[in-house]
C-alpha cells in the first residue's frame, strides 16, 4: 500500500497506541483488543516498511517512499527470514496452549484410526504440527470433522513431516494421517507423515537431514479419481524421492 507503517496501522487498528518505532526492528502489538501480541511491525531506514499478524498470516507491504532497488531488496530478504523465524515461533507458542485430541474425534472415528502422541485439538480440529529439516516447528495442520484440512495462514508445509511413534531404523512414509497412523496400527512401525503427495520427496529430505542412517519405505496412496485426486500422482511421487 501507498502508505506509511504508522498510517496503515492507525486506519488497520484505529484501537492501537502510537509504536516506538525504530528502524530495523520488529515491534509487535495486539490487534483488535487481543492481548496475544500476534500484531507486528517494522520499519525500514527509507521510511517504507511491513505489518502483518502472525495469528491470521497477514503481511502488508507499506512503501509511502522510493527507494534504492538493491537496497530494499536485500532488506526485503532480511525480514523475510525475521519473519519466518517469528512465526515459527508464535506457531509453537499457539500449539503448546492447545489440549489432546480426543479419540472421539468424528475424523478419527470415520477413518477408524486413533490419536498419536503430538496431535492436538483446537474447537472443532484436530491440529498435526510439522517439523523441518532442523526439527523446527513451520506449520500446523488443521483436520475437520468432515474431512476437510488446511495449513496454519502464513505457514508453508514444504519440508514439513510428522512422525506416529518414536523415531526407529527402519521407518514408513505416508502422506496423510490417516493413512500414516493405519499403517502403524497395522505394522507396530513407526510411520513419517508428509501431509500430501507432493511433499513426499522435502519431507523425507528433511526428516533425514536429521536422521541419515533411517531406511525410509514410502507407501504411496492409491488415489482415487472419483475423490478428486489425480490417477497416480501418490506414486509418481513417492518414484520421485528415490527411495523404496
Amino acid at each position: 500500500v501507498r502508505m506509511d507503517v504508522e498510517s496503515y496501522i492507525k486506519e488497520k487498528y484505529p484501537d492501537v497506541p502510537p509504536l516506538d518505532l525504530i528502524p530495523g526492528k520488529i515491534i509487535r502489538f495486539n490487534p483488535h483488543d487481543k492481548n496475544n501480541g500476534a500484531g507486528w511491525a517494522i520499519l525500514f531506514s527509507d521510511g517504507n516498511g511491513f505489518v502483518g499478524d502472525w495469528r491470521t498470516g497477514e503481511k502488508v507491504r507499506c512503501f509511502p517512499n522510493k527507494s534504492n532497488t538493491k537496497d530494499t531488496n536485500s532488506m526485503v530478504r532480511k525480514v523475510s527470514q525475521i519473519i519466518s523465524t517469528e512465526s515459527n515461533e508464535y506457531c509453537k507458542s499457539f500449539y503448546d496452549t492447545l489440549q489432546d485430541a480426543s479419540p472421539n474425534h468424528k475424523y478419527l472415528i470415520t477413518k477408524r484410526v486413533g490419536v498419536a502422541k503430538g496431535v492436538k485439538k483446537y474447537k472443532e480440529s484436530l491440529v498435526i504440527p510439522g517439523y523441518d529439516g532442523q526439527n523446527n516447528m513451520v506449520t500446523l495442520q488443521y483436520i475437520f470433522s468432515d474431512g476437510k484440512k488446511r495449513f496454519r495462514k502464513g505457514t508453508s508445509p514444504k519440508g514439513a513431516y510428522f512422525v506416529i511413534g518414536d523415531v526407529q531404523k527402519d521407518m514408513y512414509m505416508a502422506e496423510g494421517y490417516a493413512t500414516a497412523f493405519s499403517i502403524h496400527k497395522a505394522t507396530g512401525k513407526s510411520v513419517i507423515m508428509a501431509f500430501n503427495a507432493g511433499n513426499l520427496y522435502y519431507a523425507s529430505k528433511s526428516f533425514l537431514s536429521i536422521y541419515p542412517d533411517t531406511k525410509i519405505t514410502i507407501v504411496a496412496d492409491n488415489d482415487n479419481p472419483s475423490e478428486g485426486h489425480v490417477m497416480g500422482i501418490g506414486e509418481e511421487k513417492a518414484r520421485e524421492t528415490g527411495l523404496d
